[in-house]
C-alpha cells in the first residue's frame, strides 16, 4: 500500500471523512463569508499537500503526492515529496484555471511488495491542469472531483537518464471524459479558513498513467487567497 494511503486510512478515521462513493450531483454551492457564490464571482484558492496547521507546517507523513502504476510491464511508484495547487472557484460548485506542481520526485520499482529506488531514472517536477466539481458522495455527504483540464488529459509524467531502462514521457489521464480522482473533504461542510481533503487509491478508478491503470493517494489543504472562512455544500 502508499505510504500516504496509510496515512489515509488514518486520517479518514480520525478526521471523520467519508466513503468515497460517488452519485449523481445535485445542486451544490460554495459559501463564502456566509454569502453563496454565484454570478460572475471568482475566488482564487491556495492549496498545499498535505495536512497543513495555522502554523502553515505540513503534518509529518502527509506531504507529497503518490502514484502507482507500471509502466512497460514495471510495476511502478512515483514519488513527489511536495505539491501546491491554486484554483478558481465559482458559482454551482464549480472551478476553473486548476494547476497543480509536484516537486521533488523519484520514482521506484516495486517487486514482492517492496519497493526499490531506480537510481538512473530522474523525474522531473509533474504539472498537472484539471477542473473540478461538488458531488454527492455516500450518504450525501459532498465530495470533491478533480476532472481533467481538457478532454481527458491531466498532464504528463516525465522521466529521464541514459542509463534508465524506462524512461520516456507518458500521459496523466482519466479513462473517461470528465471524470476524475475523488476526494473526501474532512468537514467541508463547516465554516473554517482551511478545508483538507484525503485523496485515496480508492477514488482514482478513472486515473491512467499511459494506457495503465493508476492509484494516486494524498492530502490537500486548500484555502482562500483572501483568508476568509468558507464551506461548501
Amino acid at each position: 500500500m502508499l505510504r500516504l494511503a496509510r496515512a489515509g486510512l488514518v486520517a479518514m478515521a480520525v478526521l471523520g471523512a467519508t466513503q468515497l462513493i460517488a452519485t449523481t450531483a445535485s445542486a451544490h454551492t460554495y459559501i463564502v463569508g456566509k454569502k453563496e457564490v454565484k454570478g460572475t464571482e471568482v475566488f482564487k484558492v491556495e492549496g498545499t499537500n498535505g495536512i497543513v496547521n495555522s502554523k502553515e507546517e505540513v503534518g509529518p507523513d502527509t506531504g507529497g503526492w503518490e502514484l502507482e502504476s507500471k509502466i512497460a510491464g514495471v510495476e511502478v511508484l512515483l514519488r513527489c515529496e511536495a505539491g501546491k495547487m491554486k484554483d478558481e472557484i465559482e458559482k454551482e460548485g464549480l472551478s476553473k484555471a486548476g494547476e497543480s506542481v509536484y516537486e521533488v520526485c523519484s520514482i521506484s520499482e516495486i517487486k514482492e511488495g517492496k519497493d526499490t529506488f531506480l537510481k538512473a531514472c530522474t523525474v522531473p517536477n509533474v504539472h498537472v491542469k484539471m477542473n473540478d466539481s461538488i458531488i454527492a458522495g455516500a450518504g450525501g455527504t459532498a465530495e470533491i472531483e478533480f476532472q481533467p483540464g481538457s478532454s481527458k488529459l491531466f498532464g504528463e509524467v516525465e522521466i529521464t537518464g541514459s542509463a534508465c531502462s524506462i524512461k520516456g514521457t507518458y500521459k496523466l489521464e482519466s479513462a473517461t471524459e470528465g471524470k476524475g480522482q475523488i476526494c473526501s473533504s474532512v468537514g467541508g461542510e463547516v465554516e473554517v479558513v482551511r478545508h483538507v481533503f484525503t485523496c485515496p487509491p480508492t477514488g482514482s478508478e478513472e486515473i491512467r498513467l499511459g494506457s495503465e491503470k493508476a492509484g494516486q493517494a494524498y492530502f490537500l489543504t486548500t484555502k482562500l487567497e483572501t483568508g476568509t472562512s468558507w464551506y461548501f455544500e
